[in-house]
């Protein structure tokens, strides 16, 4: 997803062009925060936009569904958990891919392992 950044200029992007300067996927995204609706003003929605593109370039994951981040890290079909396939994420992502693979098991892809415990 980092690519959505590719030919933007942040510092140049304003409420009042953000339209014309930024990929469709970003004015989705940036619209709900943007007046009459929201509270952003220009300076605002540029901080927003440079945390997103960090946030971006910071994950490589960040443009996979979190059904596919689960497919692929246990691809190698070892028992594990999440914890252990996903050490470096926040405690907030683990509880959504752990109710991810919880949906997962219910419709048959995923197969819970229980230990002696």
């Amino acid at each position: 997803m980092a690519h959505r950044f590719k030919d933007v200029n942040i510092s140049a992007v304003t409420i009042h062009n953000h339209k014309k300067l930024l990929p469709e996927s970003l004015i989705n995204q940036v619209s709900v925060f943007l007046p009459p609706n929201g509270s952003f003003d220009s300076k605002c929605l540029r901080r927003y936009l440079e945390h997103v593109k960090k946030y971006e370039e910071e994950d490589i994951n960040s443009n996979m569904t979190l059904a596919n981040r689960l497919r692929i890290a246990f691809k190698d079909m070892t028992p594990d958990t999440i914890c252990g396939k996903f050490p470096q994420a926040e405690l907030p992502l683990k509880r959504r891919l752990r109710c991810v693979a919880e949906y997962l098991i219910r419709s048959g892809e995923f197969d819970k392992v229980r230990d002696e415990n």
